[in-house]
């Protein structure tokens, strides 16, 4: 097995569909012993609720900074 380190390619990405919905994609070449490009693995993962609890939590605390300038 070769232990080859993470490529430039393993590099995270979002994409949002047309319904809204966002997803993180990672991919990652997969070399055979002589080095060469074997396959590629790609993970999709659904992060749209993760967002919408990221955004949910920013707003609370923009609301809770105004109000304690007040």
């Amino acid at each position: 097995q070769s232990k080859r380190p993470p490529s430039a390619e393993a590099l995270p990405a979002e994409i949002e569909d047309r319904q809204g919905r966002m997803f993180r994609l990672r991919w990652s070449p997969v070399h055979d012993d002589t080095g060469a490009l074997a396959a590629w693995v790609l993970l999709v993962a659904d992060v749209s609720d993760l967002r919408a609890a990221t955004r949910a939590r920013e707003e609370a605390l923009q609301l809770l900074t105004h109000d304690m300038r007040s």
